[in-house]
């Protein structure tokens, strides 16, 4: 139980590692880590844990830069219409997509009469 207090960030990784693999965490996993931990062997915690400090890194420029965003009435205002206008254009594809589809059908099906 002292190995597994003393490598809190162990027992998240096999956690995590266990959630990835649809298993089940066990002691056994974060003693063998903890092992390899100490004599300096790397199962893929290493890198595991570098992802790790990446990823947090990435999370805390974002939340700056989410901290600087001034907000205004007018900012918000051109915030709103450029989803709104993203919105519409997203429609628009999906629309002509589908119309496209339905030629494609119309065409295989005039084809195949043809060929009769």
């Amino acid at each position: 139980m002292e190995a597994l207090a003393e490598n809190k960030d162990l027992v998240e990784y096999v956690e995590a590692e266990a959630r990835e693999n649809d298993d089940i965490p066990t002691k056994k996993r974060v003693l063998e880590l903890a092992a390899k931990k100490k004599k300096g062997g790397d199962d893929g915690y290493d890198s595991y844990l570098n992802l790790h400090m990446k990823v947090c890194k990435e999370l805390d420029k974002i939340i700056e830069n989410i901290n600087k965003f001034e907000v205004t009435e007018y900012r918000m205002d051109a915030l709103f219409e450029n989803f709104d206008g993203a919105t519409r254009v997203s429609g628009t594809a999906r629309r002509t997509h589908e119309k496209n589809q339905e030629k494609a059908e119309i065409r295989t099906s005039a084809m195949k009469s043809a060929s009769y």
